[in-house]
């Protein structure tokens, strides 16, 4: 019978194979990679189908690509995540990848983005946290182009700016403070204020309606959900671009370019004083 370890083996050694000589005929030609060679193995052949669902060893293998420092740094991010949420954000693993990360963002107050409610992807490479994400924006926000890469000091296109020290939260913060930004590069859009709050009003409907948003979701969205996303994504916090000592929203002051209304005493105290200065002067010779 044939064991895990020697298809793998079997795999370092040749390039191109099938998956067992019986089905030769049945199957093309082609060039597999660990995860298709294995699954269609123990999908299509019994004898090396030792009980294991093909779906099942497919999650395996995708697990095993994170390496240890990935998995046991991942693994702390997503209690801390859960147990505080950074401000107008939230994100959790995949169940069955903890490489890839969905998150939800919150369009801040004061914002052509107020009261939306944004779904986006970290895909994590396997040598995190050495090595920053890539980030991608699903839902449309007429800032980032949906399901595009998104180009930012923190993401997968300048690896040489990451730091390690980064966080998932952090990534957050910073992906929420470019998104507020008009500064445009690889997978930023332009539109207007209009638009975008257009694409704010009906954010909420198009996440309910994407499968894989659901499916992460699922417990959060659901009616009787407590915390629900919302209460997660609205709670009080200080505006990300703001220090935690200014308020969120300073008030504007209205400033006058008219002379300002003068008093009596404004008017009258010069004179008020060479006359008391006269009448000081006039005493003293006499």
């Amino acid at each position: 019978m044939h064991t895990l370890s020697d298809i793998r083996s079997t795999l370092t050694r040749t390039p191109r194979f099938l998956c067992s000589s019986s089905r030769r005929q049945s199957l093309p030609t082609r060039v597999y990679t660990v995860e298709v060679f294995i699954t269609e193995c123990l999908s299509r052949d019994p004898v090396i189908n030792m009980g294991h669902s093909a779906a099942a060893t497919k999650q395996q293998l995708t697990a095993s690509r994170a390496s240890p420092a990935a998995r046991k740094r991942l693994m702390k991010e997503n209690a801390a995540m859960q147990h505080q949420p950074p401000p107008f954000g939230f994100a959790r693993p995949d169940e069955k990848d903890i490489l890839k990360w969905h998150y939800v963002l919150r369009g801040p107050p004061d914002s052509p983005y107020v009261g939306g409610e944004y779904h986006g992807t970290l895909a994590f490479p396997a040598q995190y946290p050495f090595k920053p994400p890539e980030i991608k924006m699903i839902t449309p926000s007429g800032r980032f182009q949906p399901n595009t890469s998104i180009c930012t000091t923190f993401s997968s296109f300048h690896p040489a700016s990451w730091n390690p020290a980064w966080s998932v939260a952090s990534i957050l913060t910073g992906l929420l403070s470019f998104f507020l930004d008009d500064e445009i590069g690889t997978g930023g859009i332009r539109a207007t204020r209009s638009e975008r709050l257009m694409m704010a009003s009906k954010s909420r409907t198009f996440n309910r309606q994407n499968k894989a948003f659901m499916e992460i979701f699922s417990d959060l969205v659901e009616p009787q959900a407590n915390p629900s996303l919302d209460q997660i994504l609205d709670k009080a916090a200080p505006h990300p671009l703001l220090p935690p000592s200014l308020p969120s929203h300073p008030p504007l002051t209205h400033i006058s370019h008219s002379k300002p209304e003068r008093t009596l005493w404004d008017r009258w105290r010069w004179a008020v004083l060479l006359l008391v200065a006269v009448v000081i002067s006039r005493i003293s010779h006499h």
